[in-house]
Protein backbone atom coordinates (compact mmCIF):
# COMPACT_ATOMS: atom_id res chain seq x y z
CA UNK A 1 0.00 0.00 0.00
CA UNK A 2 2.86 2.59 0.88
CA UNK A 3 4.22 1.40 -2.65
CA UNK A 4 1.20 2.62 -4.28
CA UNK A 5 1.24 5.93 -2.21
CA UNK A 6 4.67 6.89 -2.95
CA UNK A 7 3.65 5.83 -6.79
CA UNK A 8 0.55 8.42 -6.94
CA UNK A 9 2.96 11.24 -5.05
CA UNK A 10 5.62 10.90 -7.68
CA UNK A 11 3.31 10.96 -10.08
CA UNK A 12 1.86 14.06 -8.81
CA UNK A 13 4.81 15.86 -8.78
CA UNK A 14 5.92 15.15 -12.28
CA UNK A 15 2.41 16.16 -13.34
CA UNK A 16 3.26 19.92 -11.66
CA UNK A 17 6.59 20.24 -13.01
CA UNK A 18 5.25 19.33 -16.42
CA UNK A 19 2.88 21.73 -16.17
CA UNK A 20 5.15 24.19 -14.75
CA UNK A 21 7.93 23.83 -17.57
CA UNK A 22 4.64 23.56 -20.20
CA UNK A 23 4.05 27.12 -19.21
CA UNK A 24 7.03 28.55 -19.27
CA UNK A 25 6.66 29.79 -22.31
CA UNK A 26 3.84 31.81 -21.56
CA UNK A 27 6.28 34.01 -19.70
CA UNK A 28 8.63 34.77 -23.21
CA UNK A 29 7.96 38.22 -24.58
CA UNK A 30 7.36 37.62 -28.11
CA UNK A 31 8.30 41.34 -28.79
CA UNK A 32 11.38 40.49 -28.30
CA UNK A 33 11.59 37.74 -30.59
CA UNK A 34 12.05 39.89 -33.88
CA UNK A 35 14.92 41.52 -34.86
CA UNK A 36 15.01 44.57 -36.75
CA UNK A 37 16.51 43.53 -40.05
CA UNK A 38 13.51 41.16 -39.73
CA UNK A 39 10.93 43.36 -39.24
CA UNK A 40 12.13 45.67 -41.95
CA UNK A 41 11.56 42.54 -44.96
CA UNK A 42 8.24 43.47 -44.01
CA UNK A 43 7.45 47.04 -42.97
CA UNK A 44 10.37 48.51 -44.38
CA UNK A 45 13.24 50.85 -43.14
CA UNK A 46 11.25 52.61 -40.57
CA UNK A 47 10.70 49.22 -38.56
CA UNK A 48 12.86 50.47 -36.11
CA UNK A 49 10.69 53.68 -35.67
CA UNK A 50 7.73 51.15 -34.95
CA UNK A 51 6.93 50.82 -30.92
CA UNK A 52 5.54 46.90 -31.31
CA UNK A 53 2.27 46.36 -29.11
CA UNK A 54 2.28 43.30 -26.82
CA UNK A 55 -1.03 41.07 -25.90
CA UNK A 56 -1.53 38.10 -23.64
CA UNK A 57 -5.23 37.24 -24.67
CA UNK A 58 -6.36 34.10 -23.66
CA UNK A 59 -2.81 33.16 -21.97
CA UNK A 60 -1.36 33.62 -25.77
CA UNK A 61 1.73 35.70 -25.73
CA UNK A 62 1.41 37.98 -28.53
CA UNK A 63 3.52 41.08 -30.15
CA UNK A 64 2.08 43.39 -33.38
CA UNK A 65 4.20 45.89 -35.76
CA UNK A 66 2.36 47.75 -37.71
CA UNK A 67 3.89 49.85 -40.51
CA UNK A 68 2.65 53.24 -42.17
CA UNK A 69 1.70 51.61 -45.09
CA UNK A 70 0.20 47.71 -45.28
CA UNK A 71 3.44 46.13 -43.66
CA UNK A 72 2.66 44.39 -40.41
CA UNK A 73 3.52 41.27 -38.61
CA UNK A 74 1.84 39.21 -35.58
CA UNK A 75 3.75 36.84 -33.56
CA UNK A 76 2.22 34.73 -31.03
CA UNK A 77 3.16 31.59 -28.78
CA UNK A 78 0.01 29.51 -28.19
CA UNK A 79 -1.14 25.80 -27.97
CA UNK A 80 -3.68 25.23 -30.57
CA UNK A 81 -6.64 23.25 -28.98
CA UNK A 82 -6.68 20.96 -31.86
CA UNK A 83 -3.41 20.79 -33.46
CA UNK A 84 -4.84 18.59 -36.23
CA UNK A 85 -6.69 21.65 -37.63
CA UNK A 86 -3.60 22.83 -38.27
CA UNK A 87 -1.39 20.08 -38.85
CA UNK A 88 -3.43 18.92 -41.55
CA UNK A 89 -2.71 21.67 -43.88
CA UNK A 90 -1.54 20.80 -47.16
CA UNK A 91 0.85 23.59 -48.04
CA UNK A 92 4.18 23.44 -45.57
CA UNK A 93 7.30 24.99 -45.53
CA UNK A 94 10.52 23.61 -43.52
CA UNK A 95 11.65 25.82 -41.08
CA UNK A 96 14.85 24.57 -39.63
CA UNK A 97 14.21 20.92 -38.20
CA UNK A 98 10.36 21.27 -37.91
CA UNK A 99 7.72 22.09 -40.15
CA UNK A 100 5.39 25.13 -41.07
CA UNK A 101 1.98 24.96 -41.93
CA UNK A 102 1.23 27.24 -44.02
CA UNK A 103 -2.83 29.05 -43.66
CA UNK A 104 -2.75 30.90 -46.47
CA UNK A 105 -0.19 33.18 -48.88
CA UNK A 106 -0.34 35.65 -51.24
CA UNK A 107 2.95 37.55 -53.20
CA UNK A 108 3.09 39.79 -50.48
CA UNK A 109 1.52 38.14 -47.20
CA UNK A 110 2.03 34.62 -45.42
CA UNK A 111 0.24 33.09 -42.36
CA UNK A 112 2.37 30.20 -40.88
CA UNK A 113 1.77 27.81 -37.92
CA UNK A 114 5.27 26.27 -36.51
CA UNK A 115 4.91 23.08 -35.00
CA UNK A 116 7.52 23.29 -32.08
CA UNK A 117 8.06 22.71 -28.57
CA UNK A 118 6.49 23.67 -26.23
CA UNK A 119 4.27 25.77 -27.89
CA UNK A 120 3.35 26.77 -31.61
CA UNK A 121 4.60 30.00 -33.10
CA UNK A 122 2.71 31.87 -35.36
CA UNK A 123 3.70 34.34 -37.38
CA UNK A 124 2.03 36.15 -39.59
CA UNK A 125 3.23 38.77 -42.21
CA UNK A 126 2.35 41.80 -44.58
CA UNK A 127 4.37 43.83 -46.57
CA UNK A 128 3.82 47.01 -48.36
CA UNK A 129 5.47 46.10 -51.46
CA UNK A 130 6.02 42.37 -51.63
CA UNK A 131 9.64 40.92 -51.70
CA UNK A 132 12.57 41.72 -54.02
CA UNK A 133 13.99 38.32 -54.41
CA UNK A 134 12.51 35.13 -55.79
CA UNK A 135 11.28 33.40 -52.99
CA UNK A 136 7.73 32.68 -52.05
CA UNK A 137 6.38 35.10 -49.18
CA UNK A 138 5.74 32.25 -46.58
CA UNK A 139 10.22 30.91 -47.59
CA UNK A 140 10.88 34.20 -46.52
CA UNK A 141 8.80 34.00 -42.81
CA UNK A 142 9.92 30.67 -42.33
CA UNK A 143 13.38 32.00 -42.72
CA UNK A 144 11.93 34.49 -39.78
CA UNK A 145 10.70 31.87 -37.71
CA UNK A 146 13.32 29.88 -37.80
CA UNK A 147 15.23 32.28 -36.39
CA UNK A 148 12.64 33.00 -33.65
CA UNK A 149 12.82 29.55 -32.74
CA UNK A 150 16.54 29.67 -32.00
CA UNK A 151 16.39 32.91 -30.10
CA UNK A 152 13.90 30.91 -28.00
CA UNK A 153 15.93 27.91 -28.13
CA UNK A 154 13.45 25.31 -29.11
Amino acid sequence: MAAVAMLGLTACSQDSEETDSASDWQQEDPCSLLTEEEAETYLGEDASAITPKRTDEQDRPRCDWKGTGTGEVTLMLWEPPMPDVITDASDTVKVGDTIGYITSETASSCHLDVAAHPAFVQLQARGSGGLTSDESYCDAVARTADGVLARLGW
